[in-house]
């Protein structure tokens, strides 16, 4: 068996997708509700990559370079940070 080192290998993004029972690709997201958040900055500090920022209206996500590990859900005590399915068109 051969040993791979995990260090080595790349982090698996939301743009790779997955694929539903009958057949759809999709991938997650996280996305933030403006209404909710409180711009507190607490998603921003736990997003391993950085790519969160807090404006003096929301936290905007950089989904170019988000990993979709859900660190800023957990981080967000108001709930303004949540998890989303996108399907791709057809």
């Amino acid at each position: 068996m051969e040993e791979k080192n995990i260090k080595e290998e790349p982090f698996h993004t939301a743009d790779e997708g997955f694929v539903d029972p009958e057949g759809k690709r999709y991938h997650i997201e996280f996305k933030v509700d403006p209404k909710l958040c409180t711009c507190c900055g607490q998603c921003a500090i736990a997003c391993p990559v950085g790519c969160i920022t807090v404006t003096e209206l929301s936290a905007v996500i950089n989904h170019a370079e988000c990993l979709s590990c859900g660190s800023c859900a957990a981080a967000c005590v108001v709930g303004a940070c949540t998890e989303v399915t996108v399907y791709e068109a057809e």
